[in-house]
């Protein structure tokens, strides 16, 4: 059994953080890719959003945000029971995802369902890359992330678990 039986996020900051950006994101895309991402985009919005530097921005990453050790309970029921539903609905400036060429996040279930749900809350949702904002990308990332959103469809989206499919298909079709 682990020493703390909590989030990291908790073990860092007990009393919690306002978050300023919900991320969306996949988990195969390489973590130091990603922390670069996340950190050229807060270089470039923190002083628009009020902060003293870009490590003042604060993102929540499922990852550190819930419990690894009870997941199965931490992500509960159904999609808008889950701590990313609550997350997204309170971040501050809105939502981002992390792209690579592949727009691999595009074709996950979780991830779809993560750009319907900002929608319904009514939050910005940005695209970014290695190079932070996406209209910093390089020409040849936006022509694979044009190729990949071409052949785009929910249907076809990954999921790990089956039944997180067929939720959130039935919640997006509905």
């Amino acid at each position: 059994s682990p020493a703390k039986d909590c989030c990291f996020a908790q073990l860092l900051n007990p009393d919690g953080l306002q978050v300023d950006y919900f991320v969306s994101h996949w988990w195969g895309h390489p973590f130091e890719r990603t922390v670069q991402a996340l950190d050229n985009f807060a270089k470039s919005v923190y002083k628009k959003i009020g902060k003293k530097s870009p490590d003042d921005v604060v993102f929540w990453i499922c990852l550190f945000a819930l419990n690894q050790h009870q997941a199965a309970q931490e992500v509960g029921s159904s999609p808008e029971e889950g701590p990313f539903n609550a997350a997204l609905a309170k971040a501050r400036h809105g939502a981002v995802m992390v792209l690579d060429g592949r727009a691999e996040p595009l074709q996950r279930i979780w991830c779809l369902y993560e750009v319907l749900r900002a929608r319904h809350f009514k939050q910005a949702f940005r695209l970014i890359v290695d190079e932070g904002d996406i209209a910093k990308a390089s020409a040849s990332t936006l022509d694979a992330i044009s190729e990949s959103l071409q052949k785009l469809e929910a249907f076809n989206a990954n999921a790990s678990r089956a039944s997180d499919k067929e939720a959130i298909l039935f919640r997006i079709l509905d």
